[in-house]
């Protein structure tokens, strides 16, 4: 891990590059989905969205995501949880399930390590996060992977 500090308008700005190994490179549909996710990140959250640049629920996001690349999901996270073949060692753009209510209620996809990128409510967008930080891992299900 690297260590910095930059000067910011003034004020002193820590900051680290990881220098951890990323999760082997996604080929194919992944990547493409991958790739997908990451341009929206910013846009909000919309209950039942799939659309981009104006809004998506988690598995909007997924369902639009997975679509560029030429593969059709539910709009549903349980029924994308059950379609998906479970994987023990994600790769970037595989998928990653979660269970805040009950059932399987949530899914985004893997950008690295414990990153993933999805559309949640609170925060009201689609953000990169960590699994970690956000403290979800008590609500982890699975990975799982689609192509």
């Amino acid at each position: 891990m690297d260590i910095g500090i930059v000067l910011i308008a003034g004020a002193l700005v820590w900051y680290y590059v990881s220098t951890r190994s990323a999760s082997p490179t996604p080929s194919g549909p992944r990547e493409v989905a991958l790739q997908a996710a990451l341009g929206q990140i910013g846009v909000p959250y919309v209950w039942a969205g799939e659309t981009p640049g104006f809004g998506f629920d988690c598995s909007g996001l997924t369902r639009w995501a997975y679509l560029q690349a030429g593969v059709d999901l539910p709009h549903n996270a349980a029924l994308q949880h059950n379609m998906a073949s479970s994987i023990g060692t994600p790769e970037a753009g595989d998928l990653v399930f979660f269970n805040f209510y009950g059932e399987v209620d949530h899914v985004g996809l893997v950008v690295q390590g414990d990153e993933i990128v999805d559309a949640s409510d609170p925060p009201g967008y689609v953000r990169r996060h960590s699994i970690g930080a956000s403290g979800w891992w008590p609500y982890f299900v699975g990975y799982g992977r689609v192509a």
